[in-house]
């Protein structure tokens, strides 16, 4: 079973723990040039949303890197509509899943995502849990500053999150 297998699994008990009332999108980063939403806005967590998404993580392949920073700014700049508000206003919570080892992108020292995510993050307030996907066969990229779970352990105690690790 692969680092992905368990990402997945992960991803689809937190979708079925969603109250019905929340909502929630997908952003995925692996291996693109950009990360990509699932969906243009926020879903409402209906079972037949939930379902779709279901279908869209079976779907996920790995595609041989991790753009992390172009995810987390994509998802820093989610915004809802809460009903009755008269303004946007920022997603209050992100769960973020990776091997915590940026390879690719625009930004892929993780002192610096670290660094701006946390800066961007400070007017949002999204409070940011983690989720580390372990392996027997780590992979810290040459010259990275932080080790892949410092990285993700930091970003969740830097933004109010939990951090839990899962051994892939």
């Amino acid at each position: 079973k692969t680092r992905l297998f368990y990402a997945k699994q992960q991803l689809k008990e937190a979708l079925d723990s969603l109250p019905e009332n929340s909502q929630f999108n997908l952003i995925t980063y692996n291996g693109n040039p950009k990360a990509k939403h699932w969906s243009k806005q926020l879903v409402k967590a209906t079972k037949k949303s939930k379902d779709r998404a279901k279908k869209f993580i079976d779907g996920m392949r790995a595609d041989g890197g991790t753009n992390m920073w172009s995810g987390m700014g994509l998802g820093l700049k989610m915004k809802s509509l809460v009903y009755g508000a008269r303004y946007d206003s920022a997603v209050d919570e992100m769960f973020v899943l990776s091997d915590g080892a940026p390879n690719l992108g625009d930004v892929i020292d993780p002192v610096e995502i670290l660094e701006l995510t946390t800066e961007t993050n400070r007017f949002n307030n999204v409070r940011i849990n983690t989720v580390y996907i372990s392996s027997p066969h780590e992979q810290n990229p040459e010259n990275n500053t932080l080790s892949p779970i410092d990285l993700m352990r930091r970003m969740a105690e830097k933004n109010g999150g939990r951090f839990v690790e899962v051994e892939g």
